[in-house]
């Protein structure tokens, strides 16, 4: 807007920075949200120092979004020279869910195992309470 130094179009300019307030609510929302493990895909880089690195992606992008990335083995900032999805979010999910599956087969079988000896218990009880041997 010509002649306004407090309003502007933001098309030719970049806007204003967040104030600290707007910064710590921003953050706050990040570090409260969860990441679901079950939601991401694996991909395996290679980079242009010849090392290969796993990046974990949200299953809804096509591919890693940057072109960069670290190479622990070099401790540099590398280009990457090739991507390829390794994991993807379907096998994550079936292996989340067998993972729950076998849990829940645990504990049916916990709970069995503590209804017998409550079982148990209760006939040991009745046959102490009757008087018999």
């Amino acid at each position: 807007m010509s002649g306004s130094r407090a309003t502007h179009c933001g098309y030719c300019c970049p806007p204003i920075p967040f104030s600290d307030a707007q910064i710590e609510a921003v953050a706050r929302i990040f570090r409260n949200s969860k990441i679901r493990e079950e939601d991401l895909d694996v991909w395996e880089r290679t980079l242009t120092c010849g090392h290969i690195v796993q990046q974990t992606v949200h299953h809804s992008n096509s591919g890693p979004s940057f072109s960069t990335q670290h190479c622990a083995d070099c401790d540099m900032t590398r280009g990457g020279v090739s991507s390829e999805k390794i994991v993807t979010v379907v096998t994550r999910k079936r292996e989340a869910q067998k993972e729950r599956d076998q849990q829940l087969a645990r504990a049916e079988r916990q709970l069995a195992k503590a209804k017998k000896a409550a079982k148990e218990a209760r006939r040991k009880r009745d046959e102490l309470r009757a008087g018999k041997p």
